[in-house]
């Protein structure tokens, strides 16, 4: 554990997105009036500069990845409640396939994001807890972080990608950005669904903020529009999210993946604003 708690951890890594994922628990005081948690397809989709350029209110992104929403739900995002104002509006942004639950994510998500979420932001004996209860992921993490300390992955040929990361993550209040090349051709198998799509799951999680007087939206990315699964998921996803699946251009993500280009990411963002619009303006939130 002491290794991964050290300052230098997420650098050696090469990995931005092992920083940025202690946002939620690091930040103080901040002033968010829109505030996007989710999945990395929120983390490096929506951009809070776009935001709030396009609707006059303060934005910030501390979405993580899939594990961590599968394992850990919405851990992150009540700690940042705890030590920073309500936000006006929440935005949780997931890819479609969550939304397709299994009774437990740890048996289809690697453990490794999740336990060194554990392991850096809480009190050792609060992450050991949760790890003792999932004894072969634990030994997975484990045996990860020897392999890492025993084979250094050459942290000082991925410093500058790194910190180039961090400094659009900085300056755009916490979005992610992959800077990987464009898709050309739509190549990537459909990614699995674990379960029906959890109704009660996704009113839990209206019930849970808007009971504190916090609005919410719960919207699904956009995914490629030659994904084989598009329709199913317009069909699934429409009458229990806000807003439809938009389908955008192939070349809106970045090879092999379905995280969005910097062009894509803007796409999201228009999307996400259009939604705002049309669902809050008459729940109060000002729109410039």
């Amino acid at each position: 554990m002491n290794v991964v708690r050290r300052p230098n951890y997420p650098a050696s890594t090469g990995d931005p997105a092992v920083l940025l994922q202690d946002s939620a628990f690091t930040l103080r005081n901040q002033s968010c009036d829109i505030l996007v948690d989710g999945d990395s397809t929120a983390n490096v989709g929506i951009d809070p500069t776009v935001l709030a350029a396009r609707t006059g209110l303060t934005a910030c992104n501390i979405a993580t990845s899939r594990p961590i929403v599968d394992q850990l739900g919405t851990l992150p995002l009540d700690a940042f409640l705890q030590h920073n104002p309500p936000p006006k509006l929440i935005v949780l942004q997931y890819g479609p396939e969550v939304f397709y639950r299994a009774a437990s994510g740890w048996q289809h998500n690697g453990p490794y994001v999740s336990f060194l979420m554990l392991t850096r932001n809480f009190p050792p004996q609060t992450a050991l807890r949760t790890m003792l209860r999932h004894p072969a992921e634990n030994t997975q993490f484990v045996l990860y972080i020897l392999q890492h300390q025993l084979l250094p992955n050459h942290p000082e040929r991925q410093l500058p990608q790194f910190h180039r990361a961090l400094d659009h993550a900085a300056v755009s209040n916490g979005q992610l950005d992959l800077n990987l090349p464009a898709q050309t051709a739509c190549l990537a198998p459909p990614l699995p669904l674990y379960g029906p799509v959890d109704t009660a799951w996704i009113a839990q999680l209206r019930q849970k903020y808007q009971a504190r007087g916090i609005a919410i939206l719960i919207r699904a990315a956009p995914i490629p529009a030659c994904d084989p699964q598009l329709a199913r998921f317009q069909r699934d996803l429409t009458p229990v999210v806000d807003g439809p699946v938009e389908a955008l251009p192939i070349s809106s993500f970045v090879a092999g993946d379905r995280h969005t280009t910097q062009p894509g990411s803007l796409l999201d963002t228009l999307g996400l604003v259009r939604l705002i619009q049309s669902r809050l303006i008459q729940s109060g939130l000002p729109n410039r």
